[in-house]
């Protein structure tokens, strides 16, 4: 059956189209809330999601069967560029570009600092200030996969900027 408005047809679709592309949206909507993540927002373009903690954007690499974002969409929609990542431990927003233009200028706008990052942690131990600014170039440690360890020589700049909210006894 033809959907229409006023006995007009609308939209001219062949069998099973209409109810494919709405069985393919509720199943990715699913397969993500499964996960606990939630879609803030999602177009053509673009989808941003609240990803919650304990959760791989990418597979490990290690154990690849392990749940992670970046296998959902792809198996969902075929192909998912990544624009930045945080890590497993952290829930936040991560934004997945659903075409290569939207993933360049994406990719641009974080390389040229456009976008800011913020986070909300719990220190174990005590920090030397109310505000500081810690900026050492880290890399990946040697020894252990995905540990990022301080390293002056060949390490990528990272710049961290903090202001303690609230102290907690104990």
């Amino acid at each position: 059956m033809t959907p229409s408005v006023g006995g007009e047809p609308r939209l001219h679709l062949s069998p099973g189209t209409s109810i494919l592309i709405l069985v393919m949206h509720r199943k990715l909507k699913w397969r993500l809330e499964s996960t606990g993540s939630e879609i803030i927002y999602d177009d053509d373009q673009l989808l941003v999601l609240n990803k919650p903690a304990n959760l791989l954007i990418l597979p490990d690499r290690l154990r690849h069967e392990l749940n992670n974002l970046y296998g959902i969409l792809t198996e969902e929609l075929g192909k998912a560029f990544v624009v930045h990542r945080i890590d497993k431990e952290t829930s936040g927003i991560i934004m997945f570009g659903k075409t290569v233009e939207t993933h360049a200028a994406l990719i641009a706008q974080f390389e040229q600092r456009m976008v800011e990052e913020v986070y909300f942690g719990i220190v174990v131990g005590s920090l030397p200030a109310e505000m500081g600014r810690i900026d050492v170039p880290i890399a990946e440690s040697g020894g252990e996969t995905g540990l990022m360890r301080v390293n002056r020589r060949s390490g990528q700049e990272a710049v961290t900027e903090y202001r303690v909210l609230e102290r907690f006894k104990g």
